[in-house]
């Protein structure tokens, strides 16, 4: 647990470990695992995952925010005075809930020290204003109940939440707060204006942006705009006016006019973002912007949608759901997976940045015959992409022992095939996972073979049994 909040101050992607984590759990605890028990542990590693990822993360900036705003503008206390305070009772809270689950001594006051830390962390609090306090409160509430120990006592005993239950999930959440405090250095960094601080995370309104990676904007996964869409229009006082909503507001410093003046953050509205008429299930092509791009990999022919502009119907022209998945399929997959995992287990024709040209950036083998077909004759190309120093080839065959450990592991036993299950959830979740989830517009301003190295550690596990 420790090691997981500590990795997720690296980058939030380790959290993608967690399944093959709990699959090795699970098996350890259950010399007779079934597929049913293993797909229960896995979805239960993704409520793990969302639970980091959508809770503890997001959750400790907001309830810290609603701390510092009390402390800030509400007692005229100085910037981050607040946060100190959130601290600490989270701590407290903390260390409260891991000895009363320990000890045992009031069901109680253990029931309460536990609703108390889930809630300091903001777990319950999802979304944005007024509707994450409605749904928090309705959490708390629901858990309150459920822990209750007259309800407890009623419940079937498979369904009770248990003093060492409470304890063990405590304990490793102090573990992953404690890794996750290492952020504490990007505002302590900022907050000494170094000569590089994008963004200024000097308190945590905007450690919150930070983490949250705003200055990249959002993207849809599994429903959305398509890159042809039009925004949605509404005729208000004889006017058209784009359909919008705005994802909560944001609190900034206040800038002082004098010295004397205290400390204080402002209300600014949040990020806006426009509705659109036209959407799609899985979009893949979803940015306007790289239009010309998404039609030099896929061959759109789209259909043609009514949309109302103020009253006229027009007709937009979008891409097909068979198109859409051409292009996950051939750009996303394909060039922006597959590729740069050939690159390692294969060979690398060279270094050279490609936007998928034949002479620049593709996989190769070493193997004559097959690189002609795949991207021509090699001798054809000049000397510097001949010599570039980039060009290495394996002739597949660490993928062959790949290919043979993977078999091995599989068909060898039933432990082996429980091994396999680990691997392989390891192999996808750090690959296949990350592109589903990355959406990937072309022309990407580097290659990102350095996010999918995890998957490619996996892998090597297979070349090592082969």
């Amino acid at each position: 647990a420790y090691l997981t909040g500590l990795s997720i101050g690296v980058h939030l992607l380790n959290l993608l470990c967690l399944p093959a984590i709990v699959l090795v759990y699970y098996y350890k605890k259950t010399p007779n695992a079934t597929a049913k028990g293993s797909l229960i542990a896995l979805l239960g590693s993704m409520v793990l995952v969302a639970a980091v990822l959508y809770g503890i993360v997001p959750g400790i900036v907001k309830v810290g925010g609603w701390v510092e705003l009390v402390f800030v503008n509400g007692l005229g206390m100085s910037f981050n005075s607040g946060v100190v305070v959130y601290i600490i009772l989270l701590a407290a809270a903390l260390i409260w809930g891991v000895y009363e689950s320990y000890t045992e001594k009031n069901k109680t006051r253990m029931a309460i020290s536990f609703i108390l830390t889930i809630a300091l962390l903001g777990i319950p609090f999802y979304g944005h204003g007024a509707s994450s306090i409605i749904i928090g409160i309705l959490v708390i509430a629901a858990l309150g109940l459920y822990l209750a120990p007259s309800v407890q006592a009623k419940i079937k005993e498979r369904w009770r939440i248990t003093a060492r239950t409470m304890n063990t999930a405590l304990l490793c959440t102090m573990m992953i707060v404690i890794g996750y405090s290492s952020y504490a250095l990007i505002v302590i960094r900022s907050t000494a204006n170094t000569p590089m601080d994008q963004n200024s995370p000097e308190d945590i309104f905007t450690l919150g942006e930070y983490l949250g990676r705003e200055q990249y904007g959002t993207r849809p996964l599994f429903y959305g705009p398509a890159f042809s869409s039009k925004v949605a229009l509404d005729v208000k006082d004889g006017y058209c006016i784009p359909r919008q909503s705005e994802a909560g507001s944001k609190f900034v410093r206040k800038e002082k006019t004098s010295p004397d003046e205290k400390d204080s953050y402002i209300e600014l509205p949040g990020r806006v973002e426009y509705e659109y008429a036209q959407n799609m299930f899985f979009p893949r092509m979803y940015s306007s912007s790289h239009a010309p791009l998404y039609k030099q990999w896929v061959d759109i022919k789209g259909h043609d949608v009514p949309y109302d502009q103020c009253g006229e119907m027009v007709m937009v022209n979008m891409p097909n759901q068979w198109e859409n998945i051409k292009f996950f399929f051939s750009y996303q997959l394909n060039f922006m997976y597959w590729r740069y995992f050939m690159w390692n287990f294969a060979g690398r024709q060279n270094d050279i940045q490609g936007s998928g040209e034949i002479e620049h950036g593709n996989w190769i083998t070493g193997i004559p015959f097959i690189d002609n077909l795949l991207v021509g004759n090699q001798e054809l190309l000049p000397q510097d992409l001949k010599n570039n120093k980039g060009h290495n080839v394996f002739y597949c065959l660490p993928l062959i022992l790949g290919l043979i450990g993977l078999f091995w592991q599989a068909y060898h036993s039933q432990r082996g095939i429980q091994q396999f299950w680990v691997v392989f959830f390891l192999f996808f979740m750090t690959g296949i996972a990350i592109v589903l989830y990355l959406n990937q517009t072309p022309a990407q301003p580097r290659e990102r073979d350095y996010a999918y190295a995890g998957s490619f550690y996996a892998f090597a596990i297979w070349v090592g049994m082969g």
